[in-house]
C-alpha cells in the first residue's frame, strides 16, 4: 500500500502543474476576451487608432490559448489523466465575448441622418463670441430615453 501511495504522490505534482497551466491559460483567454469586448463596444480604451492593434492582439491570444488548450487536452487523453474544466472554459469565454461584443455594440448608423442634420445646423449658426466653443443640451434621437441610475 505504501508503494501505491508513493506512485500517486509522485504523479500529483505533474497533474497539478497541468491544471495550473490550464487555469493560467484560461485567465489569459479571459483577458483577451475583455480586451476584445472593450474594443468592439467602443469603451473609452483603447483609443480608436489602437483598436485594430488591440483586436489583433486579442485574436492572437485566443489562438495561442486555443493551441495550449488543445495540447492540454491531448496530454489528458493520451496519458489518461484527470480532466480539467479549464479546457472547456476557453471556448466558452471566447463565445461569450463574441456574443457580448455583437449585442453590446452601439449602432450609430441608425441615427446618421440626425447627426448630419445637427452638424449642418451647427455649421449654419452664427458663432457666439461669448461662448466657450461648446454647445450644450444637444439632443439626437429624442426617442431614446436615458436609463435611470
Amino acid at each position: 500500500m505504501d508503494h501505491t501511495q508513493s506512485v500517486e504522490n509522485s504523479a500529483s505534482p505533474k497533474q497539478a502543474g497541468l491544471h495550473r497551466v490550464g487555469w493560467v491559460n484560461t485567465f489569459v483567454a479571459a483577458a483577451a476576451s475583455s480586451l476584445y469586448v472593450a474594443v468592439k463596444c467602443n469603451f473609452s480604451w483603447p483609443k480608436p487608432a489602437d483598436s485594430a492593434i488591440a483586436i489583433a492582439g486579442a485574436v492572437s491570444f485566443w489562438v495561442l490559448t486555443a493551441l495550449i488548450a488543445l495540447a492540454l487536452l491531448g496530454v489528458t487523453i493520451v496519458r489518461g489523466r484527470r480532466w480539467s474544466w479549464s479546457i472547456v472554459a476557453i471556448p466558452v469565454l471566447v463565445a461569450c465575448a463574441i456574443m457580448v461584443a455583437a449585442v453590446g455594440r452601439p449602432h450609430f448608423d441608425k441615427y446618421r441622418t440626425q447627426f448630419e442634420d445637427v452638424a449642418q445646423q451647427l455649421l449654419q449658426e452664427p458663432r457666439d463670441p461669448d461662448s466657450d466653443g461648446y454647445r450644450r443640451d444637444l439632443r439626437i434621437a429624442d426617442s431614446i430615453s436615458p436609463t435611470p441610475m
